[in-house]
């Protein structure tokens, strides 16, 4: 997480409302996707990392998605099946990641270190950082969308949801010629966004967190 300023420039390439809707979510819709993606996510690597305790890991996923999507509601993307929402992807375009200390306190994400505790706070900056460090290293520079989050509603799982929703973006990116990146946690992910072209560029554990990350590039057209 960085301090800088948001450049107009990254606005250029968000999708437009014709190819890809809605555009903004309200801020009931944001508190559905929130809810969506925690429930899809409580027993994800990523969530037992960073809050090992199941009782208390509700309350610490919730507000995160729910910072994590404001924030890209604002400066990226978050991209729902429709109404009811049962399935939600989150996306940064170029430039837009890492976040600034600007984009945290608007989402309010200062609230995370008085809900999560410091543990969990300190073991969220060691994530950011890490995979921070591992996009500058693998990108090098290379304009990039970052797949934050995809999810869908654990009872609506295997439906073809998710893929209805990557495949939309995916068509967006192939017709700009843009590439993106996404970090998967467990070899059951890996092999499921290999279908769409995402190819493993490095496999590295969390610095003294016990979690697994595969970082995963689609090229444009890939698949």
């Amino acid at each position: 997480m960085k301090n800088r300023q948001t450049t107009p420039a990254a606005t250029e390439h968000r999708p437009s409302a014709s190819l890809l809707s809605p555009y903004n979510l309200s801020r009931h819709e944001l508190q559905v996707v929130s809810q969506l993606l925690t429930q899809a996510f409580m027993p994800n690597e990523f969530c037992q990392y960073l809050e090992p305790n199941y009782c208390e890991r509700w309350a610490t996923i919730k507000l995160l998605f729910s910072g994590m999507a404001t924030i890209a509601n604002h400066y990226g993307y978050v991209h729902t099946d429709g109404h009811p929402c049962q399935g939600a992807t989150v996306w940064f375009p170029p430039g837009t990641y890492p976040l600034t200390h600007w984009q945290m306190l608007r989402a309010g994400l200062v609230k995370c270190p008085f809900v999560m505790g410091l543990s969990a706070m300190n073991r969220l900056l060691k994530l950011a950082h890490f995979t921070e460090t591992v996009h500058a290293h693998l990108m090098q520079g290379q304009p990039y969308w970052y797949l934050l989050f995809a999810g869908v509603a654990p009872e609506r799982q295997g439906q073809g949801i998710g893929t209805e929703l990557v495949t939309k973006m995916h068509d967006f990116l192939d017709a700009m010629q843009q590439t993106a990146l996404l970090e998967a946690n467990n070899e059951q992910l890996v092999s499921y966004w290999e279908r769409f072209g995402y190819t493993v560029q490095l496999k590295a554990d969390v610095p003294v967190g016990g979690v697994t990350y595969w970082f995963m590039v689609r090229q444009p057209n890939a698949g």
